[in-house]
């Protein structure tokens, strides 16, 4: 019968890393190697670390979410005026529920903020040409 105490430690450990990325439980491998689980999922977490810079989910998740945000900004400030109008009308049905839970100062601040947004994306940035004589516009 194979055991892991047969082998050297730094090779034990790429074999539990091995087994833990190919979606083994750590709690399986545990009990297949007669561990403590509580080591596999150390293992476990310190592979989260360094792959993701956090064990913990609702860090990575947050981290995301801002990433997304800044994403967003940035498509706002340099988007394509038809990317940047599909980014406030997808933005803007969330910001309404979202504002429904603040207070009235708060929201008295989202609602000009908002506004300022949506005139700064009604205005057509330099280099934009004017529709031709062939295109109908509003």
């Amino acid at each position: 019968m194979f055991k892991l105490s047969e082998l050297e430690e730094e090779d034990a450990i790429d074999l539990l890393q091995q087994l833990l990325e190919t979606g083994i439980p750590p709690s399986a491998i545990a009990n297949a190697f007669q561990l403590e689980p509580e080591f596999v999922r150390g293992i476990q977490a310190e592979m989260r670390v360094r792959r993701y810079g956090t064990a913990e989910i609702a860090e990575a998740m947050s981290w995301l979410m801002w990433e997304a945000y800044d994403e967003a900004v940035q498509l706002l400030h340099t988007g394509s005026p038809a990317n940047r109008i599909r980014a406030v009308a997808m933005i803007l049905p969330r910001s309404v529920g979202m504002a429904a839970r603040q207070d009235p100062e708060e929201f008295s601040r989202i609602r000009s903020m908002m506004e300022d947004l949506i005139v700064s994306q009604t205005n057509v940035p330099a280099g934009v040409e004017e529709p031709g004589e062939f295109v109908i516009a509003d």
